[in-house]
């Protein structure tokens, strides 16, 4: 086996991934992947999932050439393989979490992979200049994400799906996928971790996850702009009784955001999903509408459609397109 640790030169880590000690590289989020480039015809994979507080087993996605291939794991075992097949010759790679905290779903650890006799590792690909980082619920983790067409929460859910991937794949830019199923802005009034856990606690970790929750390092990605894909959970538990505190709230977590990244004009465009939530796309607009009076270069957008669960696989897409098409005419990245 080729260890990830000694070879994460020539490996790119893509969201909040806790490079790892000796066990190889840790993964939190769903739509956070581990890329390289090799030469086999084989491919096997030694992954562990974490179990303990988790509910479910993670499924481990993999993609070699822009296909993906999905495959479920077993719940808190260490060392598990799993092996794909693929044309002889050179091949682009991508190993992803498919499902994050929000879906009951622990970390992943990439130990290393094995290739056919003869196989190897190739120089990876050059990533793209520019960043995305997004803040969001479980629509932005991708919940429902693989659901056909007229179907909504099916039960499988895809970080690889997920409207906010499929947008960075769109758009040709790298992106941290910092989406958690159930998450409100502030603590104690949405869904996550039985509602005591909101974006002002999560925003800056690398791992959100129970009593393992560590912080993160922003030197380690700055991003040319930031998604907040906040307010759909926020009403649950009478998030927006107190809405000068809730508003005040979400405004410093965005201050804090750009403090982090440095300052300066960073752009931060508000999406709040298209789950019909009214109050919340009034309030997200009332934020954005203060935070440019406090000069943050913040924006507004309101997709064209509303769904009554979490959006499918064509209605993540749509969701995609309507958020490039609004990125790319405002120049925000």
């Amino acid at each position: 086996m080729i260890a990830f640790v000694q070879i994460l030169d020539k490996c790119h880590l893509m969201g909040r991934i806790d490079p790892g000690g000796l066990a190889g590289p840790v993964l939190h989020y769903a739509g956070s992947y581990l890329s390289a480039r090799f030469r086999s015809s084989t491919l096997r994979v030694t992954v562990s999932d974490e179990g303990g507080w988790n509910e479910n087993a993670n499924d481990l996605g993999v993609v070699i050439d822009g296909d993906l291939t999905i495959h479920p794991l077993l719940k808190g075992q260490s060392q598990q393989k799993v092996e794909v097949a693929c044309p002889p010759g050179a091949h682009d790679l991508e190993i992803y979490k498919l499902q994050g905290p929000g879906n009951g779903r622990g970390s992943l650890t990439l130990h290393g992979l094995d290739l056919a006799p003869g196989g190897e590792l190739l120089p990876p690909s050059v990533l793209p200049a520019r960043k995305l980082e997004a803040y969001g619920d479980s629509v932005t983790e991708g919940e429902g994400s693989l659901c056909a067409e007229g179907t909504h929460d099916c039960g499988t859910n895809s970080g690889w799906h997920s409207y906010t991937n499929r947008l960075a794949r769109a758009l040709d830019v790298q992106i941290h996928n910092n989406g958690v199923g159930g998450l409100e802005v502030r603590d104690h009034t949405g869904w996550y971790e039985s509602g005591d856990t909101g974006l002002e606690t999560t925003f800056d970790k690398l791992n959100p996850c129970g009593s393992n929750k560590t912080p993160w390092d922003f030197s380690r990605y700055t991003p040319d702009l930031v998604l907040m894909a906040m307010g759909v959970n926020d009403q649950s538990k009478h998030g927006f009784d107190d809405l000068p505190l809730w508003k005040e709230s979400f405004k410093r977590i965005v201050r804090e955001i750009r403090a982090r990244h440095g300052g300066g004009d960073l752009p931060f465009l508000f999406a709040v999903a298209p789950i019909n939530v009214r109050e919340a796309y009034r309030y997200v607009a009332e934020v954005v509408a203060e935070l440019r009076a406090e000069g943050l270069n913040a924006w507004f957008y309101r997709y064209s459609f509303e769904v009554s669960g979490h959006p499918n696989g064509p209605e993540s897409e749509l969701m995609a397109c309507e958020l490039e098409k609004f990125i790319r005419e405002n120049r925000l990245i």
